[in-house]
C-alpha cells in the first residue's frame, strides 16, 4: 500500500498532507480531529480508494499561518486536489474534523462533493440549531477561546508541551478507556506508534497551530448542505466526547441515509470500522442497513 507524505505550497506556506494510495479523479478527503493530525488512520486506509488527509495549519508538518478562516483553508485544499486532477471527493471527518467536513461539504461546489461521512463527529460549534448539543464545558471553552485569548493561549502552550513530552503515557492512558476492539487495533505496535506520533504532531509549533485551529473552529458559522447529498453518520454507543445524542441529531438534521450506532464503541471506533465506512460511501446505494451493529 502506497503511503506518501507530501505538501502543497500556497503563498509561500506549506500545507502538508498524507496520501494513501495512488491519485485518482475522485478521492476520499479526511479531516482529522482536534489535537489530532493527518496520519491518524489505518495504514491501509487507501485500500479501496485514494485517501488524502491534511495537517491543518500549524499542525504536524504544516506551516503556521496564524489566524485563518476555515473557508480560506478549504480553498487551498481544493486548489491542491484539483492540481492533481481530482474532480470530486467523498468527505470524511472524525470528531472536530467532522465539523470541518460538514463545513467543507456546505461550502464547496455541490458537483465537487459526492458524499459526507461523519465519524464520531462534533456538530458546528457556534451555530444556533446545534447549540443545545454542546456541554457546559464545551461552551466555556468556546467563550474562553473567542474572548479570553491570552489565558487560552497559555493553556494551549502548556498542553502542547505535555503532549510532546509524554505522548507514550498519554496514548496508553487513552487506550485504557477504549472498547475491546479499539484496544485490539492498538495492540499492533505499528498502530500504537502511529497514535503516539499523532499526539506529538498535534502539538506542532508549541501548540500555536491548535490555538489558531480552535479560533477558526469556534467562529460563528451556519452550515447548510445540498438537499441531495448522501450523508452517513457513525457513532459509538459509549462515546463520552461525541455522544450518541449528537450522532442521532446530526443524522436527523441532515436526513442521513444511514446512522450506525456501534455497540460499546468509543471515540476512536472509526479506526476499526474504517473500511466498512469507506465501502458504504463508495457504494452509495443503500445496501448498508440502518443501525447495523458491526
Amino acid at each position: 500500500m502506497e503511503v506518501s507524505e507530501e505538501y502543497y505550497i500556497n503563498d509561500g506556506k506549506k500545507l502538508a498532507y498524507v496520501r494513501y494510495g495512488g491519485w485518482s479523479d475522485t478521492v476520499i478527503l479526511f479531516f482529522h480531529g482536534f489535537w489530532g493530525a493527518a496520519r491518524y488512520l489505518p495504514e491501509d486506509a487507501g485500500r479501496e480508494c485514494c485517501v488524502i488527509s491534511f495537517d491543518r495549519p500549524g499542525i504536524g508538518r504544516s506551516d503556521l499561518i496564524g489566524k485563518y478562516r476555515m473557508e480560506e483553508l478549504f480553498d487551498i485544499i481544493t486548489a491542491c486536489l484539483k492540481s492533481h486532477g481530482v474532480r470530486s471527493v467523498r468527505v470524511f471527518g472524525h470528531s472536530a474534523g467532522g465539523y470541518y467536513a460538514q463545513s467543507f461539504a456546505g461550502y464547496s461546489d455541490p458537483s465537487f462533493v459526492r458524499s459526507l461521512t461523519l465519524l464520531s463527529s462534533l456538530p458546528p460549534m457556534n451555530s444556533g440549531p446545534f447549540d443545545h448539543l454542546l456541554s457546559k464545558s464545551m461552551k466555556n471553552r468556546r467563550f474562553l477561546t473567542l474572548y479570553m485569548k491570552n489565558p487560552t493561549l497559555v493553556y494551549f502552550l502548556l498542553t502542547a508541551r505535555a503532549l510532546s513530552r509524554s505522548s507514550k503515557e498519554i496514548a496508553r492512558r487513552y487506550i485504557e478507556g477504549m472498547s475491546d476492539k479499539e484496544k485490539a487495533f492498538f495492540s499492533d505496535p505499528n498502530n500504537l506508534k502511529m497514535y503516539e506520533n499523532v499526539i506529538r504532531a498535534s502539538a506542532g509549533h508549541k501548540g500555536l497551530g491548535a490555538f489558531y485551529d480552535a479560533i477558526s473552529m469556534y467562529r460563528r458559522r451556519d452550515v447548510t448542505l445540498p438537499s441531495d447529498l448522501p450523508v452517513y453518520v457513525w457513532n459509538g454507543s459509549e462515546d463520552p466526547v461525541t455522544t450518541p445524542e449528537m450522532g442521532k441529531f446530526l443524522s436527523s438534521y441532515y436526513s442521513a441515509r444511514e446512522f450506525h450506532l456501534i455497540p460499546k464503541g468509543t471515540h476512536h471506533m472509526y479506526l476499526v470500522h474504517w473500511h466498512e465506512a469507506v465501502n458504504e460511501a463508495l457504494e452509495g446505494d443503500g445496501s448498508f442497513r440502518s443501525g447495523r451493529a458491526f
